[in-house]
């Protein structure tokens, strides 16, 4: 809508009224004129739109000044573009009426004052006084004032159509994607930032000042199911090299010490403690170490199982007095071949030929297995 600053000082002198001077002032005090409750609502009476009301109005529209002109915008956002198209129009139509009856409210009131006077003279046959001259003058000025003050606002562009505006699936779906990437990445710094557990070794090493001194890999799915070992099946494989390497670290370790127990631990079940312990005893008897394995996991004993020896007489059966350590703990005999025997028969005595030959007999490691595990294993 195209605006045209005019006043009654401008229409009457000639001369540009200093109200009006400033272009962005005057297009923000019209655009505020056409806010008001009473256009509204001749909007909303000439319009059949079922469940408008003012409020509702001139809370889904809005008029806005352009800054590089006299032009306002009107603008309507309705769920159906029909209703939004004929609001945004009739709004127009509705404000340039409305505009023209502020412009020319005074200039009609002088008119309505001044009509009864000359009627009078009129009336009195004094059409030929100088008053009643004076008076037909001053109706004719008013009278081109009137037309040059109405019709001050003008509709350049109809509304034609109306375009969606939301919903955007498509933009709302990027927005959301890039939010939802910053929120995730937030978090999971905070989360991070929170986190107190070690990850890896370095972090491990850094917290209890000890050396990491090997890595022990997961045993093949072939192992886990027969309950086996790689220093005994397959005592050439690489994974067995890893055990080798961490015997040789440790006795690089325990130069100084001189330990003569070493005790594995997990923080958690299934860390692959009884698997490590056990490999490690045989690394260490195959180098030519005495050995004497004993399992202390009364929870979940699995030591005698890789070994394929028996589970009791043990160590709950030494403590408990039902069995001497003699006798709970058993000979096994390593072989160069991937395969593990007792030295023992059942009755506890040295099975005839179990060392008969020193080409079958590699080393010998002694077990002390757990025993009969107790009600309470704490």
């Amino acid at each position: 809508m195209l605006v045209k600053r005019s006043t009654i000082v401008t229409a009457l002198t000639n001369v540009q009224d200093p109200a009006i001077g400033d272009p962005t002032r005057f297009l923000t005090t019209q655009a505020s004129v056409a806010r008001a409750p009473e256009l509204a609502a001749r909007v909303v009476a000439a319009v059949n739109v079922p469940g408008l009301s003012v409020s509702r109005l001139l809370a889904k529209s809005s008029v806005t000044p352009e800054s590089n002109a006299d032009i306002l915008d009107v603008s309507v956002s309705d769920r159906q573009p029909e209703h939004a198209v004929t609001l945004a129009n009739t709004y127009a139509q509705e404000l340039t009426l409305y505009k023209t009856e502020i412009d020319t409210q005074t200039i009609n009131q002088a008119l309505k004052a001044l009509r009864p006077r000359i009627a009078s003279l009129k009336a009195h046959g004094a059409t030929a006084s100088a008053s009643y001259a004076t008076l037909i003058q001053y109706q004719g000025v008013l009278e081109t004032v009137g037309k040059l003050l109405a019709n001050s606002t003008q509709v350049l562009q109809p509304a034609a159509g109306a375009a969606k505006v939301s919903p955007r699936p498509k933009r709302n779906g990027i927005l959301g994607a890039l939010l939802g990437m910053v929120l995730g990445i937030g978090f999971a710094f905070l989360a991070e930032a929170l986190d107190r557990r070690m990850r890896s070794e370095q972090e491990i090493e850094k917290v209890l000042g000890l050396p990491l001194i090997t890595r022990v890999p997961k045993p093949s799915r072939g192992l886990r199911k027969a309950n086996d070992l790689v220093m005994v099946v397959d005592p050439k494989n690489v994974q067995a090299e890893t055990f080798r390497k961490l015997r040789t670290s440790i006795e690089f370790v325990n130069l100084d010490r001189q330990a003569r127990t070493i005790m594995v631990t997990s923080a958690v079940q299934l860390e692959g403690k009884s698997t490590t312990i056990a490999n490690l005893a045989v690394a260490f008897a195959r180098a030519g170490r005495r050995v004497v394995l004993v399992d202390i996991d009364l929870r979940r004993p699995l030591l005698n199982r890789f070994f394929h020896t028996r589970s009791s007489p043990g160590l709950t059966d030494v403590v408990v007095g039902r069995a001497t350590l003699a006798d709970a703990v058993q000979p096994v005999a390593l072989t160069p071949t991937a395969s593990v025997r007792s030295t023992r028969s059942a009755n506890g005595r040295r099975a005839a030929g179990a060392t008969n030959g020193k080409s079958q007999l590699d080393a010998v490691l002694h077990l002390l297995p757990a025993g009969i595990t107790p009600p309470s294993p704490s």
